[in-house]
């Protein structure tokens, strides 16, 4: 009976210990494989800035399960169907950029895990073993457990509601986006500006 990978990312900083990983924005199943190879712990498939989608990701999440690290996607939006779709695909993580008030955190929290945690659609994707294998009581709950949920800080908006963001439960990763902060906050282009460099 297949098992859920470990998510090595996720166990990594949970423990405390860094993780380390490289974000790519072409689809390449080889690509991430030599990342593999080079011991990185993480993968980062990003598909808000690159050329990756859900119809071309798969091979390069295979490619991540074969060398033992998480394949982790940015999505293009906050949009539960979009993320469901990179998640079935078998991404262990997300991303989620411009998050800015914590009902959008919350979004994202109830895309990525199945119920009581969340509402994600339980299909019987390749994630469950296309309902053949894993009992789908003991996937889900695996599930739950090794999906890393991570959202982006990368707004002022979001840092004038960031106390009430942190408060949304089952988050495991604020990621400052200091690019689009600095355009939010009218340099853009100028992350070191002291007014950006303060927040």
């Amino acid at each position: 009976m297949p098992k859920l990978q470990q998510n090595r990312m996720k166990n990594l900083i949970k423990s405390g210990k860094p993780a380390y990983g490289v974000s790519i924005q072409f689809a390449s199943a080889d690509l991430v494989e030599m990342i593999g190879e080079l011991g990185f712990d993480w993968v980062m498939l990003d598909a808000e800035h690159g050329s990756i989608t859900p119809g071309n990701i798969g091979p390069m999440i295979m490619a991540a399960e074969i060398r033992g690290i998480t394949p982790i996607v940015r999505p293009e939006n906050n949009d539960p169907a979009v993320i469901n779709k990179y998640l079935d695909r078998g991404a262990m993580g997300v991303q989620v950029p411009h998050v800015n008030t914590a009902d959008e955190a919350r979004a994202v929290v109830n895309a990525c895990l199945y119920d009581p945690q969340g509402s994600r659609g339980l299909g019987g994707g390749r994630m469950a073993d296309f309902g053949w294998g894993t009992p789908t009581t003991e996937y889900v709950k695996e599930a739950n457990r090794q999906m890393l949920v991570c959202v982006q800080i990368e707004e002022f908006a979001a840092v004038e509601n960031l106390d009430e963001i942190l408060a949304v439960p089952d988050i495991d990763v604020f990621f400052i986006g200091p690019t689009d902060l600095a355009q939010s906050m009218g340099h853009p282009g100028n992350n070191g500006h002291p007014d950006v460099q303060k927040v």
